[in-house]
């Protein structure tokens, strides 16, 4: 069972987007919030990788430039929905992040 104190704070976040997304109507903050957003899910995965591993991340901004970039012309230039779009840029991602380890064997 999770204790109330770990699952507050997310409950408060949950409660914060929705009340954001309800009484903001304006573009140009709504996309001010989303690229926030993005970059936090970015520099999560960083301070996963450099903070508590240790280790020097040198292709962090190359996968995810990968995997936005699979995203952004599925989406965009193909018209497909965002649930087929996430499964594509993650598979995209994984395969030439694949690649791209090879030499740091």
């Amino acid at each position: 069972m999770m204790k109330l104190k770990s699952t507050l704070p997310v409950f408060i976040a949950v409660l914060a987007l929705l009340g954001f997304s309800l009484s903001v109507h304006n573009p140009y903050y709504i996309h001010l919030a989303e690229t926030i957003l993005i970059y936090i899910i970015l520099l999560f995965g960083l301070d996963i990788v450099v903070g508590y591993v240790g280790q020097v991340s040198l292709g962090h901004a190359g996968l995810f430039g990968i995997g936005s970039y699979t995203a952004g012309v599925l989406f965009i230039h193909f018209g497909m929905p965002i649930w087929i779009t996430i499964p594509a840029a993650i598979i995209v991602t994984s395969i030439f992040g694949g690649l791209l380890a090879l030499p740091a064997l």
